[in-house]
C-alpha cells in the first residue's frame, strides 16, 4: 500500500523494526501525514501505537524514499539498545534524534537490508 499511496500523498519516511518494536518516521504535509497515521492506527495489526515526537521540519531526511525499510539485524538491535539504554519505554526527544540519525546512516551506508517501498 505504501508504494502506491505515499507518492500520491507526498509522504516520505523510514520504517525500522527490531525484536521489540517498529519505529517509523513519516514526512510530508501535516494533513497528509495525519491521514496516513490514522490509517496505520485503524489497522488491527498495529497496537500500542505511541507518537514520540511530532514537529515541523525544514527539509526531509528521507526525501529519496517513499518508505524505506530497515530490516531487523543483530547490529541494528545492538545499536538501538545503545541509543535507548536497553529500554523502549521512555524514548526521549534526544533518543528520537539519535534514532533518525541512525536510520539515515544505515540507509546511506547500506548497513541494513534496505527495501524502497516505492
Amino acid at each position: 500500500k505504501a508504494r502506491k499511496n505515499n507518492p500520491e500523498l507526498e509522504i516520505t519516511g523510514c520504517l525500522m523494526f527490531t525484536n521489540k518494536c517498529f519505529l517509523q518516521v513519516l514526512e510530508g504535509p501535516p494533513e497528509k501525514v495525519q491521514t496516513i497515521f490514522e490509517q496505520i492506527s485503524a489497522d488491527p495489526r498495529h497496537h500500542d501505537i505511541v507518537i514520540v515526537d511530532r514537529h515541523t521540519i525544514e527539509s526531509r531526511r528521507f526525501n529519496n524514499w517513499s518508505m524505506a525499510l530497515i530490516e531487523n539485524s543483530q547490529s541494528n538491535e545492538t545499536a538501538m539498545n545503545e541509543i535507548l539504554g536497553g529500554s523502549y519505554e521512555h524514548i526521549t526527544k534526544v533518543s528520537v534524534n539519535k534514532i533518525i540519525d541512525f536510520m539515515e546512516a544505515a540507509l546511506s551506508l547500506n548497513r541494513a537490508a534496505i527495501v524502497d517501498l516505492k
